[in-house]
């Protein structure tokens, strides 16, 4: 499938799928339905409608002959045989292209109502018109459900791409999204203050924490760029801001 041609035929009608899956889910789930799960949702039916699946335990097996560890915890988690009802039923609704275009555009057009991170479109486009990658090691550091990384992966299919993410779930979408293209892709889960300091790339975007008090790092980050000894003063601050500046300068 070439995603730009899915893309100039479905990202129009993206929020008509988002929608329906999420009405769908309104009855699962007692709380709001997070930007998550709606792709963890989108993503199991597409595996329903490519593989040929027309039952729960045809779908379970899949998953865990198939995918990562780290995708089948992200997939089975907060489910019950409601929600594999629901799936099912999405999956028969929807058409294969539909399903795609959910897991692989709707982060890329930014996650509004969750706990991950996605970068706003708006952003991502001008981020790249800047660096403007061509066939380079391209790092998103803090990519978050790899939003810039997508998008780079939808212009440009010869750059090699490399996230940093903190958290578990933003790392496994975005490993998700980024095994549609062709790019050699690395999502690594840790810091970005905390990379090796002979590692370079020819490119990189960083939507990094804003407004987050020092107090929130760990010692470790916060020595990953003392250490250089470069910016003594950023001892005394209280803003992460600093750091992430600092670390971003000197690679």
């Amino acid at each position: 499938m070439d995603i730009k041609d899915l893309k100039s035929r479905e990202y129009g009608n993206l929020s008509k799928y988002v929608s329906m899956i999420k009405y769908r889910l309104n009855s699962v789930f007692e709380e709001e339905v997070e930007d998550a799960k709606i792709f963890a949702t989108a993503f199991l039916a597409y595996l329903v409608k490519k593989e040929n699946l027309s039952t729960k335990r045809e779908l379970i097996n899949y998953i865990e002959r198939k995918l990562p560890e780290s995708q089948q915890l992200f997939l089975i988690n907060r489910t019950s045989d409601t929600y594999w009802t629901k799936v099912l039923e999405i999956a028969e609704e929807l058409s294969l292209d539909a399903l795609l275009a959910t897991v692989v555009l709707y982060p890329y057009s930014g996650f509004h109502n969750t706990k991950e991170i996605g970068t706003p479109e708006s952003i991502v486009k001008l981020a790249y018109g800047i660096l403007n990658p061509k066939n380079e090691y391209v790092a998103d550091l803090y990519s978050g459900v790899g939003s810039f990384l997508s998008y780079t992966a939808m212009q440009d299919d010869e750059s090699t791409l490399y996230g940093v993410e903190t958290k578990a779930y933003p790392k496994v979408i975005s490993e998700i999204i980024l095994s549609f293209f062709e790019n050699e892709a690395e999502i690594i889960q840790g810091s970005a203050l905390e990379i090796p300091k002979n590692k370079k790339f020819d490119k990189i975007f960083c939507e990094y924490p804003r407004n987050l008090n020092s107090k929130y790092l760990s010692d470790d980050e916060k020595q990953a760029v003392l250490d250089d000894g470069l910016i003594p003063e950023l001892v005394k601050t209280s803003r992460t801001e600093w750091y992430f500046e600092c670390s971003e300068s000197f690679k």
